[in-house]
């Protein structure tokens, strides 16, 4: 290999691992399983020469829906794997091993899949798992229209991109949980700190200690079927409107 090819590939490597690099850089307050989909699809199909389209799927975090990231030209691809079951995307979900496949040598095991692919001029398809604590809970897919298959070089990158993708999401996921965990013991404070004001107005008023006083705001809850923080919320703000008059 002379300079120019060495400087060439060098420049190459480079530039797939700033495109890796990248997907770790997402702001994780701001992004969702969804937008990193999106970006990881974005930048498979602009790093990797081979690739003319791509599709991403995750699908089993907890408190997070579903979620498919593809572009127009292989929505019909996608539809038709999961209507039959069969296809690169679904055979690698199911054995969490990439697939690289010429779609014409697929005609039968996946007919469907491989008519329309064919169909679309793609000739071949790289599937890729999307793995998060060591199960795999997604899948990157690129298609080819090129004759030749997808290389090493090209492989290694794609495989890359779908690590840093999943490690990604599953950091977005874990702020995304402390996040939520966070606002729920902020309400959580300021429930009881409502719900304690209002007992203590009760007893002032009615001459009766704490637990008389709880069970006066239970009873009107139950009565009114409003939540005991709301009837307690709604005391006090009657006596700060009777305190401000």
């Amino acid at each position: 290999m002379g300079d120019r090819d060495r400087g060439a590939d060098g420049a190459a490597k480079a530039g797939d691992a700033a495109s890796v690099e990248s997907l770790g850089m997402l702001d994780l307050a701001v992004e969702t399983v969804g937008s990193v989909l999106e970006r990881l699809v974005s930048v498979a199909t602009t790093t990797l020469p081979t690739t003319s389209a791509a599709s991403a799927y995750f699908v089993g975090i907890p408190g997070a829906e579903p979620v498919a990231v593809a572009g127009d030209e292989v929505r019909e691809l996608d539809r038709i794997q999961s209507r039959s079951g069969r296809g690169p995307a679904v055979e690698t979900m199911h054995t969490s091993r990439r697939a690289n496949v010429a779609i014409a040598s697929s005609q039968a095991s996946w007919p469907e899949f491989a008519e329309s692919a064919l169909a679309k001029g793609f000739t071949g398809v790289l599937a890729l798992p999307l793995d998060l604590s060591g199960r795999t809970l997604g899948v990157l897919i690129l298609y080819s229209r090129l004759p030749q298959a997808y290389g090493r070089r090209e492989i290694e990158t794609a495989e890359a991109l779908a690590r840093q993708a999943a490690a990604t999401i599953a950091n977005a996921a874990t702020l995304s949980a402390a996040q939520n965990a966070l606002r729920d013991m902020e309400d959580s404070v300021a429930t009881r700190g409502v719900i304690g004001q209002a007992q203590g107005l009760l007893m002032a008023r009615h001459g009766c200690c704490g637990e008389a006083a709880f069970e006066m705001l239970r009873r009107a809850s139950q009565v009114s079927n409003r939540k005991l923080h709301t009837v307690a919320a709604e005391i006090v703000a009657e006596h700060e409107r009777g305190a401000s008059a």
